[in-house]
């Protein structure tokens, strides 16, 4: 559960002049290939304490902003552009809601950490939602 919240469960992208738009089908591989690379690094360390949750949450910050990285240089196609900008900005809030929750973590601001979390459970939501419909298996899942 306490990894929940560190999930970045969608993928987005965006559009790059130089760029030709993905189809569906390739957009979905590739941006899967992208998520299931997060969640296996997301999954990969057993939180059981706010010590190794505090140690483990920049790993997490950086897992994050990778994918997004990676994600945002994929191109959807047309019909899938309002989707993946939704999906997109959902991917980077995790990841700054996520370093806000381990600035938070470190100084043992429990108040904040706490509204940090609610925040992310809600935007996650929203990407897992807009991604599973989209037909992502692995950019629709928590950890």
């Amino acid at each position: 559960m306490l990894l929940s919240f560190v999930a970045i469960t969608g993928c987005g992208g965006s559009s790059s002049p130089t760029t030709p738009p993905l189809t569906r089908s390739e957009l979905i591989a590739r941006g899967d290939v992208i998520c299931k690379r997060l969640q296996t690094n997301l999954s990969s360390t057993s939180i059981k304490d706010e010590e190794e949750l505090i140690r483990f949450l920049p790993h997490v910050v950086a897992y994050q902003r990778q994918a997004f990285d990676e994600l945002s240089h994929l191109t959807p196609p047309g019909e899938m552009a309002g989707d993946w900008k939704t999906i997109l900005a959902g991917a980077k809030t995790l990841a700054d809601i996520s370093g806000k929750i381990a600035e938070a973590a470190k100084a043992k601001d429990t108040v904040t950490y706490r509204a940090l979390f609610a925040e992310s459970s809600k935007v996650q939501q929203r990407v897992v939602s807009v991604a599973g419909r989209d037909g992502f298996k692995w950019c629709s899942v928590t950890v």
